[in-house]
Formats: C-alpha cells, structure tokens, sequence
C-alpha cells in the first residue's frame, strides 16, 4: 500500500509543480492530486523537498532506463549517438509534466536540487566518453558542458510551453555532439 502511495504522491509533485512551480506549490498541493492525507505525506517523505528529489530521481532512472533500453540492440556508431537522443527528447516531449520537473523544477528547488542536476549532467557526460572515439584523449569538461547545455536548451522549451516540438532539436543536438568529436 505505501508503494502504490509513494508513487501517487511522485505523480502528484510533478502535477503540482507544472502547474504552479515548485517554489509554491504545497504539501496539501501534492497529496490533494495523490488522493492521500497530510499525515501519510509525513510518513513517507521528510518534506517537500524529499519528495521532489525523490520525484527527480526516479523520473530520471526511468529516462535513462529508456535510453539504456534504445540503445543496447544497436552497434552502429552513429545510431549509438542519436538514439539517446531521440529517445530522451520522444520521451520528455511526450509527457510536459515530467519533463518540467527534470528540466526546470529541479533548478528551483534550491542547492541540493542544482546539485542533483550536475549530478545527471555528469552521469550523461560519461555516457557520452563512452561514446567517444579511443583514439581521443578524454574530454569531461566538453561533454559535460555539452550535456548541461542542452539540458538548459529542453528547459527553454518546456519554460515555453513547447515541450511537444523537442523532438525537433534531434538534428541539432546529434549534429553538435558529432561536430565537438564527442560522438563516434
């Protein structure tokens, strides 16, 4: 039963945060949306900003389950670079209200919010190295700065309500990891 509340109550911080951000959004914001009391929050998550974090977190595992998912039938080197890509931006274009939790609610949630952030960026920045040719010396600071950059360039999107058209930054995106020599 806590489980089945626990992710009512993830689906109910992301609901309440698209619609009126995090900075005000409540604790009654989130458990009205996940159909639980105000004590049962308290029961399961410290505060509201443990359950945005927890919120992040799995949004994120399950972005990157999917994008792990895409990619493991492919060898193709240039198919291994889009396919992450395609996927991250089908999957956040699909659902505006996780992909603005992932992208711009998170930077609203104060230090440890922007922490978790850097953190995916540079979780997507060695997966990135990874992909990188053998025969290039490592480069942490470009695919991080890459990665942070286009995470930035989704959060526009988002902020704009155009959350729909991201897959139309796939060309861009696959273009600029191939031009940096990040991509194989």
């Amino acid at each position: 039963m806590e489980l089945s509340q626990r992710e009512r109550l993830v689906a109910g911080m992301s609901e309440a945060c698209a619609e009126k951000g995090y900075l005000a959004t409540s604790v009654i914001d989130v458990t009205r949306r996940a159909g639980v009391s105000t004590q049962t929050f308290y029961e399961i998550f410290s505060s509201k900003l443990d359950c945005l974090l927890v919120s992040y977190e799995r949004l994120l595992a399950r972005l990157l389950g999917e994008m792990d998912l895409a990619c493991d039938a492919v060898s193709d080197p240039e198919e291994k670079l889009r396919l992450p890509i395609h996927t991250a931006l089908t999957l956040l274009a699909a659902d505006p209200i996780s992909a603005r939790l992932l992208t711009v609610e998170i930077m609203a949630a104060g230090p440890e919010g922007v922490k978790r952030h850097y953190q995916a960026c540079e979780c997507l920045a060695a997966r990135l190295q990874e992909m990188r040719p053998p025969d290039l010396p490592p480069a942490p600071i470009a695919n991080w700065a890459l990665v942070a950059t286009m995470a930035m360039r989704i959060a526009e999107e988002v902020m704009d309500g155009e959350a729909a058209s991201l897959a139309s930054l796939e060309d861009e995106f696959v273009a600029t990891v191939s031009m940096m020599g990040l991509g194989a």
